[in-house]
């Protein structure tokens, strides 16, 4: 069998312990700063349910809450709950659609003095690390141990990664499954055996129980599958593919059956019905709908991941209300994404990855076929996020930032040998790298690139899980004591509580909402709430007249507003 592409013209490679020490030094940051952020964030706005819902699935057996996503990634962040006296107060039938105040008290109030969420991000950073370690592994067995610590470089001061990778969400466990699925596809295509299937299966399976992108990528796999990766390799014979396919679909099913407990019904007794508004099943009246309902009615997969299918069906249906460059809408724009990638990344890596991108787009033969398994994932991700009704945060294509990651490590021969490449390898290396280290104080999910005009213009651009989930009410609370404040009043975006932290406010705009004329002393408002999203017509309008006035400062990405005090 022939070495694998690119690895022909690799230079002198470092000793053993000196790449161990690069290593080592590139993963000691990388656990650094995401230890920083799992301190220094407050609870996340998805967190508290995820949380709650992970805890209920992994020890009641509950599987009737949060119906939107499989339930791998909670269970993976409860699992630590196991090993503390956890007490949840009984779960009321009005709760069940409604299920927000049961969460809160289960974390805040039941279990407030157990490190619940301390715990759960632990699990995250732990595979964020090993995820961290594939994608090494991965660029080091295709294009050598220089390349390798490159990749490693740029995941370590990628600032999206580094925010979701110690929040305890579906988002950095789906990219972590969707990225292993791809590994094991490829070391398939590579040499084509049914241990390698089955590994493609176990690793689709782990990626279906967590997050329902992962079939977007079905046709990619596909097409990926019948591509021969060694130069002068035949066509696939129907036989490997047939094996690769029985081995992928019969897994799979078993480990999503596996992660509902191999229980159809959601809770004993319960509907395995929709659960949803009713006003909502008409989404449900076309061949989508109809298939899943067949899926329900044979039982060939829990109830609980058919309504996972059916809420997706739902959403992208009906939408969901969105912000960008200052229009809120609910069918999503094309250009979202564009924006999103180009705001969110570093300039650093945003010239690496053009000059990666570029380089891919000239590649021919077993190069290019290789290039493909990073490449048309990150393109299917893009695409159909760009598509969707459902735009919501960067967090969405989260994948493809691995992907250009690994197209990087795949270019970086190619450009070292270009006139000047050192010197702007090095200069994007440096920008990257200290965009994200500077970016560490007002946390990492606040990153903007200086391009799109930094954190003060953040809320002009985009808003929500892109720059304001809830995570700064510890940066709150340190902004008032440094200045002496005792009590503000807080617009807030999120689902922690401000007197966990020893916040004295009054939550605005109040009902009936405050008149901005008649505030005094110090306000802090979430650009979530500034720009106006999920709100009622009077809460836009109070937030409206605070869109006029620059802030004072800002506390992470809450914005600082001071008003005279007296009459």
């Amino acid at each position: 069998m022939s070495a694998p592409p690119l690895r022909s013209r690799e230079p002198a490679r470092p000793r053993p312990a000196a790449e161990a020490a690069l290593v080592a030094v590139l993963l000691g940051l990388l656990l650094g700063q995401l230890a920083w952020g799992a301190w220094s964030d407050g609870v996340t706005f998805d967190e508290r349910e995820y949380l709650s819902r992970g805890y209920r699935h992994l020890v009641l057996g509950d599987q009737r809450l949060g119906a939107e996503h499989p339930p791998l990634a909670n269970v993976l962040a409860a699992a630590p709950m196991l090993a503390l006296p956890v007490q949840a107060r009984p779960l009321r039938p009005d709760e069940l659609v409604h299920w927000w105040d049961w969460s809160r008290d289960f974390l805040f109030v039941d279990n407030a003095g157990l490190p619940l969420v301390a715990w759960a991000r632990a699990t995250v950073i732990a595979l964020s690390l090993a995820l961290a370690l594939l994608v090494w592994a991965w660029s080091r067995a295709l294009f050598g141990p220089w390349a390798a610590a490159f990749a490693l470089a740029l995941w370590t001061f990628h600032p999206s990664l580094l925010a979701h990778g110690h929040l305890a969400t579906t988002d950095l466990p789906g990219t972590a499954t969707t990225v292993l699925a791809s590994w094991a596809l490829w070391r398939w295509s590579r040499r084509p055996a049914w241990s390698r299937a089955a590994l493609f299966g176990l690793a689709f399976g782990l990626a279906a129980a967590t997050r329902l992108t992962i079939f977007l990528l079905v046709p990619v796999f596909l097409a990926l599958a019948l591509l021969p990766l060694e130069p002068g390799s035949g066509p696939r014979r129907p036989r490997q593919l047939a094996t690769l396919a029985a081995w992928s679909v019969g897994l799979a099913w078993l480990v999503v059956w596996a992660a509902y407990g191999f229980h159809f019904r959601p809770w004993p007794g319960e509907s395995p019905g929709p659960v949803v508004p009713a006003q909502w099943l008409t989404a449900l009246d076309g061949l989508p709908g109809r298939l899943l309902a067949a899926l329900r009615s044979w039982r060939l997969l829990p109830a609980g991941y058919v309504t996972a299918f059916e809420v997706h069906v739902i959403k992208v249906s009906v939408g969901n209300e969105g912000y960008l460059l200052g229009r809120i809408g609910t069918s999503g724009w094309w250009s979202y994404y564009v924006v999103a990638l180009l705001a969110k990344s570093t300039p650093g890596f945003l010239l690496v990855a053009a000059l990666a991108l570029a380089r891919a787009l000239q590649a021919r033969g077993a190069t290019a076929r290789l290039l493909a398994h990073f490449w048309l994932p990150a393109a299917a991700f893009f695409v159909s996020a760009s598509l969707s009704k459902v735009q919501v945060g960067e967090r969405y294509v989260l994948p493809v930032h691995v992907y250009l990651i690994l197209l990087a490590a795949a270019a970086l021969r190619f450009l070292l040998e270009r006139a000047g490449g050192p010197a702007v390898l090095a200069v994007a290396l440096g920008l990257h790298a200290g965009s994200s280290l500077l970016a560490a104080r007002h946390g990492y999910l606040a990153y903007f690139s200086p391009l799109a005009g930094g954190l003060d213009s953040a809320h002009l651009v985009l808003a929500d899980s892109n720059l304001d989930w809830g995570q700064d009410l510890p940066r709150l609370a340190a902004w008032m004591r440094r200045h002496g404040v005792a009590r503000v009043g807080l617009s807030y975006f999120g689902a922690d509580l401000p007197a966990r932290y020893g916040i004295d406010c009054e939550l605005l705009p109040g009902q009936p909402p405050a008149r901005v004329e008649d505030l005094r002393g110090v306000v802090a408002v979430g650009p979530t709430r500034l720009v106006g999203l999920f709100q009622s017509p009077a809460e836009r309008a109070f937030h409206a007249v605070l869109r006029r006035r620059e802030p004072d400062d800002r506390a992470g990405a809450l914005l600082i507003y001071r008003f005279p005090e007296g009459p």
